[in-house]
């Protein structure tokens, strides 16, 4: 038998909200409070005796089983273990309750006991929330943005399908994924900052750049705004944030400042050069104009006209550089048809072809005591115009020669790369420092500083190449689909545009041996083609 309780208990069980109730191990109730009996809507005589299942559905009745069958065999209580009642009107509640085992004196079990309270209103509010929640995060996916939440750990919780695509990762995959996974470690540490300083001021975050690692390897970069979720009891849980792609944006944003960089520069370059002429000239007409005031008889010699003519010879050949520039940036910006340009692709055969263009820059560089050679594979062939790739060819071994002092090496190589041909041009001359790396292709990208430059002969050392025709390559290689880069190391010994060169190894005070100024610095050019085509 179950012990009676004492009277003064069950006073004081009768008084309290929540319901308390006794079973035997059948599921028969023995004892119930004054709570039990409204809650249920039965009174304690009709509740005394009844089973369990006659106020409950049957699945509800095996889980109520599976439960107190538990605690049972295990002597563990069960905690805030949620069931549905049946009221006597035939309306349904819900109870959270916790039930513990009950024994005799002897240790023996003998039932149950436990004490709950009706959750009912509770459990609407949150599938009201779950719904509301569930509504939400489909609109969000009609939206197509790139929502997500994370835990404070930053592990996924929830993501929209663009998010899956953007990442490119499954649904499956992404699910509990942490941040880490996608980040670099640098970038992890910059974004762990910014979710602590949320998570302390509680403030969202302001749009922020930041790159991510795509499943395939691949690098983007997302623009995030991201803010504190809590609970309902307003404790911190994780955060939320929305996203964009800005890669391609950010892309054109760093193009056009690195063209805005680059017309500055054209525009400086182009005020210095057109300083010395025109101020020859304007000491010419000073001349010519204090003798004619004075009615001095003026005489001229053949040197005199030879100054004036090549000065304005100058002149127009930086009026002649000046409409190359806009040229080449009309190209660039215009994309002009393929048609407009005579293309004929023909099958070349690579290494022939790269003697003979040699051949004839060697008897131009004659002046110049600078070793090339040309190696690599003697086989290779490609589809390609004749002229466009003799320019290219011209054009980065000028580069280079121009590039390299008297008494340096200069490589040209062939060779292929699963189905990729390479044509490089290596040389072991002064190098390119790291901010104008970032500008080779933009356009009058010479090597030294404006106010240092001085127009030279082509080939010669230190010629201040314009950069034009590596633009020029730039162009075309986005046209006709092929690849072109450089890898560079500025000279140990200059590091800055306005650090010279003597132009001689042997005249350098750094380097006592030729190897010292091959091993100080350098450029690499390339030119990526695929094999089967042009």
């Amino acid at each position: 038998m179950i012990p009676e309780i004492e009277p003064r208990y069950r006073t004081i069980l009768n008084n309290i909200e929540e319901i308390y109730f006794e079973v035997d191990l059948s599921g028969n109730l023995t004892f119930s409070n004054d709570s039990m009996s409204k809650i249920s809507g039965y009174s304690k005589d009709e509740l005394i005796g009844m089973n369990n299942r006659q106020y409950m559905d049957e699945e509800t009745s095996k889980k109520v089983y599976q439960m107190f069958n538990q605690v049972y065999r295990t002597g563990i209580s069960a905690k805030a273990f949620d069931w549905e009642l049946i009221r006597k009107d035939g309306t349904r509640i819900i109870l959270e309750t916790s039930v513990s085992l009950m024994r005799d004196a002897t240790g023996q079990p003998v039932g149950f006991y436990g004490i709950g309270r009706d959750i009912t209103e509770r459990k609407k509010e949150e599938e009201a929330a779950k719904e509301w929640e569930r509504k939400y995060r489909m609109t969000l996916q009609k939206l197509d943005v790139e929502y997500f939440e994370v835990d404070l750990k930053g592990n996924f919780t929830f993501f929209t399908d663009i998010l899956c695509r953007f990442l490119g990762y499954s649904k499956e995959e992404l699910m509990g994924m942490n941040n880490r996974r996608y980040q670099t470690e640098e970038t992890a540490k910059k974004i762990y900052q910014f979710y602590n300083d949320i998570y302390r001021t509680g403030r969202p975050s302001k749009a922020y750049d930041w790159e991510v690692i795509r499943k395939d390897g691949t690098k983007r970069v997302i623009e995030t705004s991201q803010c504190l979720m809590q609970d309902s009891r307003g404790q911190p849980i994780g955060f939320c944030g929305f996203g964009r792609d800005v890669t391609e944006l950010r892309q054109v944003e760093e193009q056009e400042k690195n063209l805005r960089q680059a017309k500055d520069r054209v525009l400086n370059h182009l005020s210095h050069e057109l300083r010395t002429p025109l101020s020859i000239i304007q000491g010419i007409t000073r001349i010519l104009k204090r003798n004619a005031q004075a009615k001095i008889p003026l005489v001229v010699s053949g040197e005199f006209f030879d100054i004036l003519e090549k000065n304005m010879g100058r002149l127009f050949d930086i009026q002649q550089e000046a409409d190359n520039i806009i040229r080449s940036y009309w190209e660039m910006e215009k994309s002009p048809n393929i048609e407009a340009l005579d293309i004929s692709p023909e099958r070349i055969s690579l290494y022939s072809f790269a003697q003979n263009v040699l051949g004839e820059v060697k008897e131009k560089t004659s002046h110049r005591d600078i070793q090339i050679t040309l190696e690599g594979a003697k086989d290779l062939a490609l589809n390609a115009n004749p002229g466009l790739l003799k320019e290219m060819f011209i054009g980065l071994l000028r580069n280079a020669i121009e590039n390299t002092p008297d008494e340096g090496r200069i490589r040209i190589v062939i060779e292929q790369k699963a189905r990729w041909i390479q044509l490089k041009f290596v040389d072991l001359g002064i190098g390119v420092t790291k901010d104008n790396q970032r500008h080779i292709f933009d356009g009058l990208s010479h090597t030294l500083d404006t106010e240092l430059y001085a127009s030279k002969k082509p080939y010669d050392f230190g010629a201040g190449g314009k950069g034009l025709d590596l633009l020029r390559m730039k162009v075309y290689s986005r046209r006709f689909g092929f690849d072109i880069w450089m890898a560079s190391q500025r000279c140990l010994y200059l590091l800055t545009d306005r650090d010279l060169c003597p132009g001689r190894i042997s005249k350098c005070p750094h380097c006592k041996v030729q190897e010292d100024c091959f091993n100080s610095g350098g450029s690499t050019f390339c030119l990526t083609f695929t094999a089967a085509g042009q």
